[in-house]
């Protein structure tokens, strides 16, 4: 006997199988992040293309079979229109859930990722970016994303002796999970990068506020480029 389930789920990613099916990745809110096969969706006349395009929001019903969960129906919710009006979006958006797919492995519902989900797209979706805001929205996603699995890094004291940071002398180590004072810097190998008060700053605010508040912030060039360097070092050590 299969089961039919129903849930709200926005669509990640797809890719093609055979002629015309397509499998489709999707965080769902009642099982978490999931694969459903569509059958037949590449046909002209299938009636789930509709409702099944990458970064909808989409309420869709499944059959769990055995080994493979099929997509029956799709039901649109929202297909976040100014997200498709903007490639830079649309390049952000990519980035973005490359980063969670990787990250979220496990078909486990959790709120406050569904709750960052709806947050990322509803944000991206009524933003109006020039190219550097458009930078700092995708380092507040990414942060926010972190924190929300349980990887936010130790940004006031250091992360061996737990003294609080003073700014003329830090250091960052990924590995060892944020910051480190200069008296401790010996302790970690490799040996750590120093990192600005200014760049930490701007870390500490992505965690502390929302993004009607971060958005106003300003961030020179140089600032951005050491928070890119940071924010990737980190993601490959977690």
């Amino acid at each position: 006997m299969f089961l039919k389930y129903r849930t709200k789920a926005f669509i990640l990613r797809h890719e093609n199988r055979g002629e015309s099916d397509q499998v489709f990745w999707v965080y769902s809110r009642d099982f978490g992040k999931i694969a459903v096969m569509a059958k037949g969706i590449r046909k002209l006349n299938s009636k789930l293309r509709g409702s099944t395009q990458v970064f909808y929001l989409s309420e869709i019903e499944f059959v769990q079979g055995r080994g493979r969960k099929t997509l029956v129906d799709a039901v649109r919710v929202e297909k976040f229109a100014g997200l498709r009006e903007s490639f830079l979006k649309l390049r952000l958006a990519h980035r973005f859930v490359r980063i969670f797919c990787h990250l979220v492995k496990s078909p486990i519902a959790e709120e406050a990722l569904w709750q960052r989900l709806s947050r990322f797209f509803s944000e991206i979706d009524d933003a109006s970016f020039l190219p550097n805001k458009a930078q700092l929205f995708y380092y507040f996603s990414f942060w926010r994303l972190l924190t929300a699995l349980g990887y936010r890094p130790e940004l006031y004291r250091c992360v061996f002796c737990r003294r609080k940071i003073a700014a003329p002398e830090t250091f960052w180590q990924s590995r060892d999970g944020g910051l480190i004072c200069r008296n401790c810097s010996g302790r970690s190998a490799p040996r750590p990068r120093s990192v600005s008060a200014p760049a930490i700053k701007i870390i500490r605010f992505f965690l502390t506020h929302e993004w009607p508040m971060v958005r106003r912030l300003k961030a020179e060039p140089l600032v951005l480029r050491e928070i890119k360097v940071i924010s990737q070092n980190y993601f490959y050590h977690h």
